[in-house]
């Protein structure tokens, strides 16, 4: 008996021992498994900015007691431009398996420490190693342009970035999160790359304002259409005018466009604002032509978010059901309206142009000269007016080459059929310049100044 009962007794103890270790088993599991999700990202499973704030901490303080200078060490924040639009575009997957592939890239550069990825924010945030601004600024310069498209499937998507970077220099250690903060802020304020200094934070403030209040500004018919007239160079009589806005909001004050349309650009709002904008240049043709009023072309800038906004033509054809007529109204677009990393995109794009040509509306292509201009461009769309930008015009004045470049693409303007306009004319010498370059066209502050509704009006009546 007493041997059997020893024997039971072990086998109760080797029982009570098993199920020891499968509880601590599974406790660790479950305790592996919380780390996991606490310090990975979920949709592309690389480590996240929470494992990132704890990884740089450790790093500072190992730094710091090897009495290393980590004060040149930055956070630089990679924020993939309108990855909701593309998300729309592409699907979410996509999406997701680009941000795994763009936080795999840079963990393999040298001069990268360590990295966090936000999938759902198109975010990359990256610990650097101690080096100059110089230094710095090159590698981020260097990484975005060879990260600027990438394979995912059969698709080479175009992924445009930007960043903002803070360094460690003055800020106390360890605090990697205030530097994360200060480099995302630098991000949102950036068109390409942008340093972190303390009017960010004026600046993010007075963009936080402008978002709170641009809804209720539209809403309450805050934002004002201005036209400035374009002129025939030689005769000095108006031929037209382009629309522009002014925001008069009571909270902001008088606000012009540089100040706001960037912002709506970042939040997708500038679409509406379009919409505004074309509903009221309608009103104002329609109600000229039922007083029996001359009608004068008056062109509207388009967003490139248009081109591949949902039920973007089926809107413009209810806003000419609407008014009856498309008599007087140009719309004009840049060439990023046509900058696409695919060209089934770019050929979407151009359809969409076909089709509002279609409809009546002229199309004049704005900013050309502005930098690299498409040339293939001019041959694929249906184009009624190329408008030159005005540092075409002001490369030109001291220079015989660029007048030669200038004179050769007003020529070429018109060897299409377009008509050819210069925007920015502000001086006589620029006139005489383009006329005789072979530029008839013009409009800038030497012939007028954008002006309210009302001002315009009596405008046209005095020169009728």
């Amino acid at each position: 008996m007493y041997s059997y009962a020893h024997v039971e007794i072990v086998i109760l103890l080797f029982i009570a021992l098993a199920v020891c270790l499968r509880i601590l088993s599974m406790r660790r599991s479950y305790a592996e498994k919380l780390t996991w999700m606490l310090y990975r990202d979920a949709s592309s499973g690389l480590h996240n900015r929470i494992w990132l704030e704890h990884e740089i901490d450790h790093r500072l303080e190992r730094m710091d007691k090897q009495k290393e200078d980590a004060s040149d060490a930055a956070i630089v924040v990679f924020q993939v431009r309108q990855v909701d639009v593309l998300a729309s575009t592409y699907g979410q997957d996509i999406i997701n398996e680009m941000m795994k592939r763009l936080g795999i890239s840079l963990q393999r550069e040298k001069w990268i420490q360590a990295v966090g990825v936000r999938s759902g924010s198109g975010q990359v945030i990256v610990f650097t190693r101690p080096m100059s601004v110089i230094q710095l600024r090159l590698s981020v310069q260097t990484a975005m342009l060879g990260l600027e498209y990438m394979d995912v499937g059969d698709m080479n998507l175009r992924m445009p970035l930007i960043a903002g970077i803070s360094t460690f220099k003055g800020v106390p250690r360890p605090d990697a999160k205030r530097v994360i903060l200060q480099a995302t802020l630098a991000m949102q304020v950036s068109d390409g790359i942008r340093f972190y200094d303390d009017k960010i934070i004026e600046r993010r403030r007075f963009a936080t304002q402008v978002e709170n209040c641009m809804r209720r500004g539209l809403d309450n018919h805050e934002f004002q259409v201005w036209y400035q007239p374009k002129y025939d160079l030689a005769s000095h009589r108006y031929i037209g005018a382009e629309a522009l806005v002014r925001w008069d909001s009571p909270e902001l004050g008088f606000l012009m466009p540089g100040q706001f349309i960037g912002i709506f650009e970042r939040t997708g709002f500038v679409t509406q604002l379009d919409f505004y904008i074309l509903d009221e240049v309608f009103r104002y043709q329609r109600d000229r032509r039922q007083a029996g009023l001359p009608v004068v072309p008056i062109s509207v800038n388009q967003s490139r978010l248009h081109i591949q906004e949902q039920n973007y033509l089926n809107k413009m054809k209810r806003l000419v059901r609407q008014f009856g007529t498309i008599d007087g109204i140009e719309l004009e677009l840049t060439e990023t309206a046509f900058d696409f990393e695919s060209s089934s995109q770019r050929a979407a794009a151009v359809d969409v142009i076909r089709t509002l040509k279609e409809m009546g509306f002229r199309i004049s292509l704005d900013d050309f000269g502005s930098g690299y201009s498409d040339l293939s461009l001019l041959n694929t769309l249906p184009l009624d007016v190329m408008k030159l930008d005005r540092t075409l015009l002001v490369a030109s004045e001291d220079s015989a080459r660029m007048q030669s470049v200038l004179t050769n693409t007003i020529r070429m303007g018109h060897d299409l059929g377009m008509r050819v306009i210069c925007e920015g004319i502000e001086t006589a010498e620029q006139e005489k310049l383009l006329l005789n370059c072979g530029c008839h066209c013009g409009q800038g502050f030497f012939y007028g100044k954008p002006m309210p509704e009302r001002e315009f009006s009596r405008f046209l009546q005095e020169r009728a």
